[in-house]
């Protein structure tokens, strides 16, 4: 009982937050890298340091090329990741099956992965075994549904 109470309200916390993780739970959840250096933004969940590494977010999928909601994703990407230093974290695995780092990105006290879902740049999306955020991201990606946030919008 105490388990799901703690989830229930690191999510509410997460959710009236914005993204910004309370100090105790910052620990856990972000294991840092080191503060990286973004080259450019592929598109809303796939960007490139300057050693050429390209990196995944986990846990999002943003639109492809010619897709609703591209554009604007990459761009939100993009916007946030130019906003300060750049750190990253991983869950599981090193790598996906192209090759690129599978990682959380943060820029300060933001988690980037789950802000672009929280707005509605991003769907959820798992790939296990790099599942640790999965209950936190389908909330906020419910929410952003509920809001018609992004990708959730109502169309013409």
């Amino acid at each position: 009982m105490k388990v799901f109470i703690g989830s229930v309200l690191g999510c509410v916390l997460i959710i009236l937050g914005g993204c910004v993780l309370p100090i105790e739970d910052r620990g856990s959840l972000q294991q840092q890298s080191g503060v990286v250096e973004i080259k450019y933004v592929v598109d809303g969940d796939t960007v490139v340091l300057v050693d050429d590494q390209k990196i995944r977010l986990l846990g999002i999928d943003t639109p492809e090329r010619d897709a609703f909601f591209y554009d604007e994703a990459s761009k939100a990407l993009r916007d946030i990741l130019t906003a300060g230093d750049v750190s990253m974290r991983k869950d599981i695995s090193e790598t996906d099956r192209y090759g690129r780092l599978l990682r959380h990105l943060y820029v300060g006290d933001l988690w980037v992965n789950a802000y672009m879902i929280e707005e509605g740049y991003a769907r959820m999306v798992t790939f296990p075994p790099d599942v640790e955020h999965v209950d936190t991201f389908r909330a906020l990606q419910n929410d952003a549904r509920a809001s018609k946030k992004g990708l959730w919008q109502d169309r013409d």
